[in-house]
């Protein structure tokens, strides 16, 4: 992902501007493959800020600003092998788990018929974002909505459904013991109010547009029909 966009000093001398990246990698085994976790491709991206001046004409290495997660569950060659759905989803963490019931028919070890019907489905693969983090200094300049949808636009092709689950960071079990990248993000700092956290949340990803599903947390969009694109966020005028 790259977006650039002038800032302050370029405006002033026009000579500095800064651009965001996201370097993605792909994990996935090779050798064990009749483990159920050869069905999910674990998707990780580290997003860099880059200044380009004088001082550096080349950008640089960056900073790292912000980190994406994300899995790529190929649900149609689950489906040809005859392996058990709620084995793929069940490999991996439980975060992943929790997509299952609300995407899955266990009658059927396949995506629910109603969804393929509203969102006119014909891949049946979902692509799961499970996280992006900004850092507080870069956050209210949209880089999460486009780290969204260039991982979207990256991985999505062929794939039926992008889902996720709106859940505050601050309120997350996993960070609950600090590591250095948790300082960093200031989780403290976050709102405190665990109800106003999940609507704002819903309501940010809601622009792109997810759809929750009814009685669950998950939210799904549709890759088949038309959804908005990472220059129609135009970043250049954050």
């Amino acid at each position: 992902m790259e977006s650039r966009k002038h800032g302050r000093a370029s405006r002033e001398s026009e000579k500095a501007t800064e651009s965001y990246t996201v370097n993605f990698q792909i994990d996935g085994p090779l050798i064990n493959t009749f483990d159920p976790a050869h069905y999910v491709q674990e998707i990780t991206g580290d997003i860099t800020h880059h200044v380009y001046d004088d001082k550096t004409p080349d950008g640089e290495d960056g900073e790292i600003v912000g980190r994406v997660r994300a899995w790529l569950v190929q649900v149609d060659r689950a489906h040809e092998d005859g392996e058990a759905l709620f084995d793929v989803f069940d490999s991996i963490d439980g975060n992943l788990e929790e997509y299952y019931g609300p995407l899955i028919d266990p009658k059927t070890n396949d995506l629910r018929a109603q969804l393929e019907e509203k969102y006119d489905v014909v891949h049946s693969d979902i692509l799961i974002i499970d996280e992006i983090m900004i850092l507080e200094k870069y956050r209210h300049k949209k880089i999460g909505l486009a780290a969204m949808l260039r991982t979207i636009e990256t991985f999505g092709g062929g794939v039926g459904l992008a889902a996720i689950k709106p859940f505050p960071l601050q309120f997350s079990s996993a960070h609950r013991v600090e590591s250095d990248w948790d300082r960093k993000m200031g989780f403290a700092s976050f709102c405190t109010s665990e109800n106003e956290a999940f609507k704002k949340l819903r309501r940010y990803w809601g622009t792109l547009p997810f759809e929750q599903l009814p009685g669950s947390d998950i939210c799904v969009m549709s890759l088949a029909l038309r959804h908005p694109s990472l220059k129609s966020l135009d970043l250049d005028k954050v």
